[in-house]
């Protein structure tokens, strides 16, 4: 009987359970208003949705400014409700099962938060984000990633955080140009060097923030001159005592790959060694270690220039060639050493960095050119051979004298090397593939070089708020020599086989020496306007000694006709001032320069020879306008213009009068009556978040029009017993422009599970160059589009996708029929999966179509990579990863190109299917916990 009671009583408790649960609904919606202890409505305050068990990010928004917020359509459950704000005491509220569609949390009191309790709640408050003005701060702890993740892998699972595959960041509508390590900088401007292969567990926080200009900084005036850029925070643990890694792998083909770093930091100190072998195409640092190595303050962007930076532009050759652009097969090595001291007022930096990569590569190309009249092809198959190296220091100095006055100082150096080996044979048809002429060329090219620069800025602020004072002296040394052997053979097949031999040695002496200084004071005549003046002294000498002989011959004379020796000598000066306005979010810059350039040059066929030409004497005055113009609106949007005026002088290599010859067949000549490049170049965008979504929207758009442009104009002759000669002569030309537009979005589909971003973009540009005396005018179209997909299914599972369509259209107003329409497709997918406690999966496939009609071409390319990491040991100190490369074994380099009057196609193989097996130690282990 008791039994039988017991069993009803039971029944009936279930059934009224089942009863209530049953009318709980499955979706509700989350309201609440936010107060301080005055009733003043708190705006702009972080409230988020967490999950009870693990404090993982369900949902969140921001207060309006009458301090409501709102979740719309979240499921019904339990879960820990906090309120973040700078200003105010984090409050954490626990919200149950709601019996209602609607969970009216009604009125919530926040309290301020006293100075002397400020540094303990922000450090015991864990709020996934937090905004603080205009920086967005991620607690990276709270988002959870798989161990052994990267800092890429960690962005893509923030909010409003957008990484493409490539892995260049976007946030906030703008792309992410700089990442900061504890708020230093790196060797490297590249975030990408940081987010790849930095490891995520070693970070504390994310913070993205907008950069004040450099100008600003010194004069405490703002500019409204903004970049985005990113700041990774390190966990306590990893600023002090010693960390590093330590890897070997070996795989099929003979692949191999050895890295390995050593950490040791201090408060004030760090000290780090790096070393590196492989072949497999990986020909810089760029990997965790090398992020661990760079340091903190071991490259700075100053240089000295002040004024406003549009106007007169100088460029100099890049000082690293060890970039691998698609091509061939590479064996690297490399390593360095760093060190870095900082306190309050110093901060130092000094490290050196060897690097040496070996380059071989196989390249087929096809060209087709277009005359005014006719047309013919070449077709061209290149083997090449190149040894670089490099030996590279740099240090920099910054002392804080006292709260008024700042001293930099900047010292690189580089030596480098490069040798290199050229095979070529270019055969030339008529578009009928009638042989014309084959070109057999081999080129022996060993080359040294030497360079140091050293800059030195001194800042001086007044006990007045806003007035300055700053100068800035730079002196910059480049010396090289590069010893060519050239032996082309031309066989011309048209009437009679006539064979041209070319036999040639070049001895090829340049010596740079450039000594530049600036000076520059602000002085406020209001406190939202002042007035800024600049004066720029650039003085740039040029020694350049070519020597070229026939190696055939005995005799040491040189060929006068191809020989030259000229020293040129370039004196910039400007003087400008400009008048700046700022307030409510306001700034408005308006000002001009007067600058003149003078060029002055001497020629001649051997040094201490008499002149060939009159002697080089030139000049060249302009006033330089300027006008900025940048908004800030309380809404999170925006928007910017500006306008410039741009001057580019002649380069020495387009007004030497001796010739720059490749092949019998092609050569460039000199033009020492070049004036400089001038043009008027408008620029504008606007920028919009949602603080509450994170969604954003930029759009960018620029115009650029030519006064007179430098083009190389083309002459092409058809001459018996040769073929078809080219002559390039740069020269001047008026007119040509461009136009683009490009937008960017980011928002969630849902948040913190699926996000969605898309970026399209149109280029329109017209360029006048004058082929065999008939002006030409290219008309180039570009159309692309690329979307993005963000799945995150929990800790353990994250999907990526991306497609993207280009579309070229070329228009020639010569030869119309030779239009070109090149389409590229691409479209990626990716997946990295937990599937047991210390194994993890990664694959993606790639996918990339190119096709021209035009050319008759149409290729697929399609990639798949897997890889199976275990991490291994009572401290996860070890990791073994198998990885199959390219299983599909259809990696290829592919390039198309429409320029002037030509269409060019190229393809290269390169390191295609392997397999290899990678063990790595840690010496410091780290956590297999999800949650961090």
């Amino acid at each position: 009987m008791i039994v039988r009671t017991l069993g009803i009583g039971l029944f009936f408790l279930f059934c009224t359970a089942s009863n209530i649960f049953a009318q709980l609904p499955g979706r509700v919606d989350i309201k609440g208003s936010i107060k301080d202890t005055s009733s003043v409505a708190v705006a702009n305050a972080t409230v988020m949705l967490l999950q009870v068990k693990d404090s993982a990010l369900v949902n969140f928004t921001t207060t309006n400014q009458q301090g409501n917020f709102a979740f719309t359509n979240v499921k019904n459950g339990d879960y820990l409700l906090k309120i973040s704000h700078v200003s105010f005491i984090p409050r954490d509220i626990r919200i149950r099962p709601s019996e209602n569609s609607l969970k009216d949390l009604g009125l919530i009191t926040v309290y301020p938060i006293s100075e002397l309790l400020m540094e303990v709640v922000i450090k015991s408050a864990q709020a996934p984000i937090t905004f603080k003005g205009d920086t967005i701060e991620y607690d990276a702890r709270l988002f959870k990633v798989p161990p052994g993740s990267s800092v890429e892998d960690l962005l893509r699972r923030l909010p409003g955080i957008d990484v493409d595959a490539t892995g260049n960041i976007s946030t906030k509508g703008e792309n992410v140009g700089k990442v900061y390590v504890d708020g230093r900088v790196f060797f490297s401007d590249d975030p990408k060097v940081v987010t790849k292969n930095l490891d995520a567990e070693v970070v504390s926080k994310v913070q993205v923030f907008d950069e004040k200009s450099e100008q600003t900084r010194l004069t405490g005036i703002d500019d409204g001159t903004k970049d985005k850029v990113m700041n990774i925070e390190l966990k306590d643990e990893f600023k002090k005592g010693y960390f590093g890694k330590a890897s070997l792998g070996g795989g099929t083909s003979e692949r191999m790959t050895a890295q390995g770093s050593y950490n040791k930091f201090s408060e004030k100190n760090q000290f780090s060694l790096i070393s590196y072998a492989n072949n497999i195409n990986q020909t810089n640092l760029n990997w965790d270690e090398y992020n661990e190595f760079k340091g903190v303050s071991a490259y700075n962007s100053d240089n000295g220039d002040f004024g406003f930076s549009e106007g007169y532009r100088m460029f100099y050759g890049s000082t690293n060639g060890f970039d691998f652009d698609g091509r061939g097969f590479t064996e690297n090595y490399g390593g360095g050493v760093n060190y870095n001291y900082y306190t309050k007022k110093t901060s130092f930096n000094a490290s050196y960095l060897y690097g040496q990569t070996d380059v071989n590569l196989e390249q087929f190309s096809f060209r087709q050119t277009y005359l005014t009249d006719t047309s013919y092809n070449k077709t061209d198959t290149m083997s090449y051979n190149e040894l670089k190296l490099s030996h590279k220091f740099s240090s920099r100095l910054s002392v804080d004298l006292d709260s008024n006055n700042t001293i930099i100082g900047l010292v690189n150096a580089t030596i480098s090397g490069n040798d290199n080996s050229k095979t070529q044979t270019e055969l030339f048809q008529t578009t009928g593939n009638e042989n014309i002429n084959l070109v057999s060329s081999n080129k022996d090219v060993g080359s040294d070089a030497k360079s140091l620069n050293a800059l030195c800025i001194y800042n001086h602020k007044f006990l007045k708020k806003g007035r300055s004072f700053s100068i800035s002296s730079n002196i910059d040394m480049n010396i090289s020599e590069d010893n060519e052997k050239i032996l082309t053979i031309n066989e011309f097949y048209i009437a009679t086989n006539n064979i041209d031999k070319l036999d040639l040695i070049n001895l090829n002496k340049n010596d740079n020496s450039t000594v530049k200084s600036s000076v520059m004071y602000v002085e406020p005549l209001s406190e939202r306007i002042s007035i800024m003046g600049f004066y720029n002294l650039n003085n740039r000498m040029t020694v350049s000694d070519k020597a070229a002989r026939n190696s055939y011959l005995l005799s040491s004379d040189y060929i006068d006709s191809l020989s030259i020796y000229f020293t040129q000598n370039v004196l910039y000066n400007r003087a400008g001032t400009s008048l700046n306005y700022g307030h409510n979010g306001l700034n408005i810059a308006l000002g001009g320069a007067y600058q003149v350039i003078e060029l002055k040059g001497d020629y001649s066929v051997r040094e201490n020879t008499p002149s060939i030409l009159d002697p080089l004497n030139k000049n060249f005055s302009n006033l330089v306008p300027y006008f900025s113009a940048n908004l800030q609106l309380p809404s999170n949007v925006r928007m910017s213009l500006q306008y410039q005026y741009n001057i580019k002088e002649p380069q020495v290599s387009q007004m030497q009068p001796s010739p720059i010859i490749g092949s019998q067949l092609f050569r460039i000549d000199g033009n020492a009556d070049l004036n400089p490049e001038t043009g008027h170049r408008v620029s504008g965008g606007v920028n919009y978040w949602n603080q509450a979504s994170l969604a954003s929207f930029s759009l960018y758009s620029s115009y650029i029009f030519y006064d007179s442009q430098i083009v190389y104009n083309r002459n092409t002759l058809f001459i018996d017993s040769i073929g078809y000669l080219t002559i390039a002569r740069p020269e001047n030309v008026s007119g040509g422009n461009a136009f683009n537009i490009s937008t960017w979005m980011n928002f969630p589909i849902i948040k913190t599970v699926l996000t969605m971003n898309a970026s399209p973009r149109i280029n329109f540009s017209n360029y006048p160059v004058f082929i065999n005396g008939l002006e030409n005018t290219t008309k180039s179209r570009t159309y692309g589009i690329r979307l993005g997909f963000n799945l995150t299914v929990g800790p353990k599972l994250n999907f990526t996708s991306e497609g993207s369509v280009n579309y070229d259209n070329v228009k020639y107003s010569l030869q119309t029929s030779q239009n070109q329409n090149m389409l590229k497709y691409s479209a990626l997918a990716g997946v990295k999966w937990q599937f047991a406690k210390k194994t993890y999966f990664e694959s993606n496939f790639t996918f990339t179509k190119f096709n021209n009609e035009n050319l008759n071409f149409n290729t697929n390319v399609q990639l798949l990579n897997i890889s199976i990491r275990q991490v291994l040991g009572k401290k996860n100190r070890f990791e073994i990863r198998l990885a199959a490369i390219d299983i599909l074994n259809q990696d290829q380099y592919i390039r198309q190109y429409a320029s002037q009057n030509y269409i060019d196609y190229t393809e290269s193989p390169t390191l295609a299917r392997y397999y290899m097996l990678t063990v790595a130690y840690n010496l410091r282990g780290f956590e297999t916990k999800n949650s961090k």
